[in-house]
């Protein structure tokens, strides 16, 4: 990912029987922004199974390659 762009990035997941994409079920994490690629591992422990995935790559508005 090369973000041009500010501020962390956030996953969300929704899992069998709930709600999509909520705040509780959702991790943080620190974008480098740096204009070069960068990977992220971001770990999280749903209590169900996992029916979709968001990342949001930044919290602000930019490129995100």
């Amino acid at each position: 990912m090369i973000p041009n762009s500010s501020g962390n990035g956030q996953v969300f997941w929704q899992e069998k029987g709930g709600r999509p994409f909520a705040t509780v079920r959702s991790q943080i994490f620190d974008v480098k922004h740096e204009g070069e690629a960068h990977e992220y591992s971001v770990e999280f422990h749903p209590k169900n199974p996992v029916l979709t995935v968001r990342i949001d790559p930044s919290r602000e508005n930019g490129k995100i390659d």
